[in-house]
Protein backbone atom coordinates (compact mmCIF):
# COMPACT_ATOMS: atom_id res chain seq x y z
CA UNK A 1 0.00 0.00 0.00
CA UNK A 2 1.08 3.28 -0.79
CA UNK A 3 1.64 6.02 1.93
CA UNK A 4 -1.16 8.80 1.27
CA UNK A 5 0.93 12.56 0.68
CA UNK A 6 -0.20 15.48 1.99
CA UNK A 7 0.32 18.93 -0.29
CA UNK A 8 1.80 22.03 2.13
CA UNK A 9 -0.95 23.85 0.79
CA UNK A 10 -3.84 21.47 1.58
CA UNK A 11 -6.13 21.62 4.41
CA UNK A 12 -8.52 18.95 5.46
CA UNK A 13 -12.20 19.69 5.65
CA UNK A 14 -14.16 19.03 9.23
CA UNK A 15 -17.75 19.06 8.81
CA UNK A 16 -19.68 18.79 11.96
CA UNK A 17 -23.55 18.40 11.63
CA UNK A 18 -24.98 18.53 15.65
CA UNK A 19 -28.69 18.07 15.78
CA UNK A 20 -29.37 18.90 19.14
CA UNK A 21 -33.34 20.70 19.34
CA UNK A 22 -35.71 18.34 18.76
CA UNK A 23 -38.77 20.06 19.68
CA UNK A 24 -41.10 17.80 21.39
CA UNK A 25 -38.63 14.87 21.22
CA UNK A 26 -36.54 16.85 23.59
CA UNK A 27 -32.68 17.83 23.39
CA UNK A 28 -29.32 16.12 23.37
CA UNK A 29 -28.27 16.93 26.73
CA UNK A 30 -24.13 17.98 27.26
CA UNK A 31 -23.85 17.43 23.47
CA UNK A 32 -22.68 21.03 23.59
CA UNK A 33 -19.92 20.13 25.50
CA UNK A 34 -18.71 17.21 23.65
CA UNK A 35 -19.54 19.49 20.30
CA UNK A 36 -17.01 22.15 21.70
CA UNK A 37 -13.85 19.25 22.18
CA UNK A 38 -14.45 17.85 18.96
CA UNK A 39 -14.35 21.41 16.88
CA UNK A 40 -11.39 22.76 19.27
CA UNK A 41 -9.30 19.55 18.64
CA UNK A 42 -10.03 19.11 15.18
CA UNK A 43 -8.98 22.99 14.72
CA UNK A 44 -5.46 22.15 15.45
CA UNK A 45 -5.15 19.88 13.13
CA UNK A 46 -5.01 21.54 10.02
CA UNK A 47 -8.40 21.16 8.86
CA UNK A 48 -10.67 24.21 8.28
CA UNK A 49 -14.11 23.54 10.48
CA UNK A 50 -17.49 23.90 9.17
CA UNK A 51 -20.15 23.73 11.90
CA UNK A 52 -24.00 23.13 11.21
CA UNK A 53 -26.55 22.86 14.02
CA UNK A 54 -30.34 21.90 14.18
CA UNK A 55 -30.52 20.72 10.87
CA UNK A 56 -34.02 19.49 9.06
CA UNK A 57 -33.56 15.78 6.74
CA UNK A 58 -34.12 18.02 3.81
CA UNK A 59 -30.96 20.78 5.07
CA UNK A 60 -28.77 17.49 5.68
CA UNK A 61 -29.50 16.58 2.55
CA UNK A 62 -28.50 19.54 0.70
CA UNK A 63 -25.33 20.71 2.76
CA UNK A 64 -23.91 16.84 1.52
CA UNK A 65 -24.77 18.10 -2.11
CA UNK A 66 -23.35 21.72 -1.58
CA UNK A 67 -19.45 20.54 0.26
CA UNK A 68 -19.32 17.56 -2.62
CA UNK A 69 -20.12 20.61 -5.37
CA UNK A 70 -17.98 23.94 -3.55
CA UNK A 71 -15.87 22.65 -0.69
CA UNK A 72 -13.53 19.68 -1.68
CA UNK A 73 -10.97 21.66 -3.53
CA UNK A 74 -7.41 21.33 -2.57
CA UNK A 75 -8.18 19.02 0.23
CA UNK A 76 -6.05 16.24 1.74
CA UNK A 77 -8.83 14.91 3.76
CA UNK A 78 -12.58 15.14 4.14
CA UNK A 79 -14.15 13.70 8.30
CA UNK A 80 -17.84 13.97 9.15
CA UNK A 81 -18.97 14.02 12.48
CA UNK A 82 -22.66 13.75 13.33
CA UNK A 83 -23.84 14.19 16.52
CA UNK A 84 -27.74 13.64 16.50
CA UNK A 85 -30.84 11.57 17.68
CA UNK A 86 -30.21 8.09 15.39
CA UNK A 87 -32.10 4.48 14.66
CA UNK A 88 -30.95 0.83 14.63
CA UNK A 89 -31.25 1.29 10.68
CA UNK A 90 -27.72 3.80 10.61
CA UNK A 91 -30.37 6.78 10.17
CA UNK A 92 -30.29 10.03 12.24
CA UNK A 93 -33.03 12.36 12.48
CA UNK A 94 -33.19 15.74 11.09
CA UNK A 95 -34.51 18.29 13.78
CA UNK A 96 -37.88 17.93 11.73
CA UNK A 97 -38.40 14.54 12.87
CA UNK A 98 -37.42 12.64 9.66
CA UNK A 99 -34.43 10.33 8.99
CA UNK A 100 -31.94 10.43 6.91
CA UNK A 101 -29.93 7.60 5.98
CA UNK A 102 -26.43 7.71 6.58
CA UNK A 103 -24.80 5.52 4.18
CA UNK A 104 -26.81 7.04 1.45
CA UNK A 105 -27.10 10.48 2.16
CA UNK A 106 -23.96 11.38 4.39
CA UNK A 107 -21.38 8.77 2.89
CA UNK A 108 -22.27 7.57 -0.44
CA UNK A 109 -22.02 11.21 -1.78
CA UNK A 110 -18.26 11.03 -0.81
CA UNK A 111 -17.24 7.42 -1.75
CA UNK A 112 -18.62 7.16 -5.40
CA UNK A 113 -18.28 9.72 -8.39
CA UNK A 114 -16.19 12.17 -6.23
CA UNK A 115 -13.00 12.70 -8.06
CA UNK A 116 -12.33 15.69 -5.83
CA UNK A 117 -11.05 12.86 -2.94
CA UNK A 118 -9.91 10.17 -5.00
CA UNK A 119 -7.18 8.11 -3.26
CA UNK A 120 -7.91 10.63 -0.56
CA UNK A 121 -9.30 9.77 3.19
CA UNK A 122 -13.01 10.08 4.27
CA UNK A 123 -13.72 9.93 7.46
CA UNK A 124 -17.45 9.66 9.21
CA UNK A 125 -17.76 9.51 12.74
CA UNK A 126 -21.52 9.15 13.76
CA UNK A 127 -22.35 9.42 17.51
CA UNK A 128 -25.90 9.09 17.66
CA UNK A 129 -27.85 6.95 20.20
CA UNK A 130 -29.98 4.03 18.61
CA UNK A 131 -33.68 4.15 19.72
CA UNK A 132 -35.75 6.13 21.86
CA UNK A 133 -34.35 4.60 24.79
CA UNK A 134 -31.92 5.06 26.65
CA UNK A 135 -29.29 2.88 27.42
CA UNK A 136 -26.55 2.28 29.82
CA UNK A 137 -23.41 3.85 29.45
CA UNK A 138 -20.49 1.32 28.78
CA UNK A 139 -16.93 1.47 29.69
CA UNK A 140 -14.68 -0.35 27.85
CA UNK A 141 -10.35 -0.67 27.88
CA UNK A 142 -9.11 -1.08 24.49
CA UNK A 143 -5.10 -1.85 24.15
CA UNK A 144 -3.80 1.00 21.74
CA UNK A 145 -0.50 -1.40 20.97
CA UNK A 146 -2.19 -4.30 19.52
CA UNK A 147 -2.08 -4.65 15.80
CA UNK A 148 -6.11 -3.90 14.45
CA UNK A 149 -7.70 -3.53 11.18
CA UNK A 150 -11.28 -2.39 10.65
CA UNK A 151 -13.33 -3.36 7.90
CA UNK A 152 -17.04 -2.30 8.39
CA UNK A 153 -18.41 -0.04 10.90
CA UNK A 154 -21.41 -1.02 12.49
CA UNK A 155 -23.51 -0.15 15.32
CA UNK A 156 -23.19 -1.40 18.84
CA UNK A 157 -25.99 -3.94 19.89
CA UNK A 158 -27.90 -2.85 22.93
CA UNK A 159 -27.45 -6.39 24.68
CA UNK A 160 -23.92 -5.27 25.45
CA UNK A 161 -22.76 -6.28 28.33
CA UNK A 162 -21.42 -3.83 30.58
Amino acid sequence: MQPYSKHVDEKGLFLLIHNFKYGDRGSLKGSQKDADAIRDVVAKLDFDVILKENLTEEQIICLMKDIKKNELNNRFCLWVYVLAHGTKGQQIYGVDGKCVSVREHIMKPFLHNCSQLTNKPKLFFVDACQGATSTAQTSRHIDSTADTTFSEVRGVPDNTPT
